[in-house]
């Protein structure tokens, strides 16, 4: 008898490809990340490990869980500790960093705060944005994505927030004091009456 060599010869490959699939397509929907998943899988797999591994004392042996999960002893303890998600910061997809940049990085925001209808090219531009926030994505596929999401309006070579479409992305997804601000000034009168 041998162990699987890799993912293809585990005897459950196709079932939890099947499950992981399934759920990629939601969490893409979210904004989340392969590594913002991977943080949250990991911290799973400790805790599930930590169940079944402690002490006489009844602390945790960081040792045994490492041994169960792959994980390093220090990433286990700093999982595990009180405050082990909230220290760790949240990857998000290029799309909703650029969104969230064009809400409060000041470059991309009028006098008001409220974010500003862009050129296409130029300084201050959706192409700086993106190039600044999306990594080495060329900016027109962002801006189709975006597109796709209803986020964004692009005419005459300008491109503009729907905030409307921002809202529901948002609302209801985070609990930041900093989303609370992003939402506060799409729903201003300031933005609003610029209908960008």
């Amino acid at each position: 008898m041998r162990i699987p060599r890799n993912l293809t010869e585990f005897r459950g490959f196709a079932a939890l490809q099947f499950f992981l699939l399934a759920q990629a397509k939601a969490l893409t929907d979210f904004g989340i990340t392969p590594r913002s998943l991977a943080i949250l899988t990991s911290h799973a797999f400790a805790r599930a490990a930590a169940e079944t591994s402690r002490l006489q004392n009844g602390r945790l042996n960081y040792s045994r869980i490492a041994a169960r999960t792959g994980l390093k002893r220090a990433v286990v303890r700093q999982l595990l500790s009180a405050e082990g998600l909230a220290k760790t910061r949240m990857s998000w997809a290029p799309t909703d960093a650029v969104l969230q940049a064009w809400c409060t990085d000041r470059r991309f925001c009028d006098a008001s705060g409220a974010p500003k209808r862009l050129n296409i090219g130029g300084k201050n531009s959706f192409k700086m944005l993106t190039g600044e926030y999306a990594r080495d994505l060329p900016y027109r596929a962002i801006l189709e994505e975006l597109k796709l999401l209803g986020a964004v309006n692009a005419r005459n070579g300008t491109v503009s927030l729907v905030a409307r479409a921002l809202r529901e992305r948002y609302t209801y997804r985070s609990l930041s004091v900093a989303t609370r601000k992003i939402i506060a000034i799409l729903n201003s009168k300031a933005f609003r009456r610029k209908r960008i």
